[in-house]
């Protein structure tokens, strides 16, 4: 038999994180179906980010796409800058999988949902 754990919210696993000082982070997820899931809900779920920190990763993504156009307008834009959360799976191309990790090099992520 094989025991599973109860899935708890992205948003209250990203709080119960955060409560104990253990942002960033980065969540494994099974498939990248549910890390696209949880990352766009955990954004929407969570408190706006600080306005400061907001306007720094939207200004580090601009400056992204002057080397590598191929990001812009991508379909989890509003995620990472709202929610300061992202998903991270071999479903993205390179260049959009490169601004997730140098986003979360510079302190600019609180979490990344990935597959292993």
């Amino acid at each position: 038999m094989k025991l599973r754990m109860p899935e708890m919210p992205p948003a209250t696993l990203l709080s119960a994180l955060e409560g104990y000082n253990l942002l960033p982070a980065i969540v494994f997820m099974p498939t990248r179906r549910r890390c696209d899931k949880a990352a766009s809900e955990a954004a929407l779920a969570r408190p706006a980010a600080s306005d400061q920190r907001r306007e720094a990763r939207r200004e580090f993504m601009r400056s992204f796409v002057e080397q590598h156009p191929e990001v812009r307008g991508h379909r989890h834009w509003d995620t990472i800058v709202r929610g300061a959360v992202a998903s991270h799976h071999a479903g993205h191309i390179p260049a959009w999988k490169l601004v997730i990790e140098r986003l979360m090099s510079a302190g600019l992520l609180d979490a990344i949902f990935a597959t292993a």
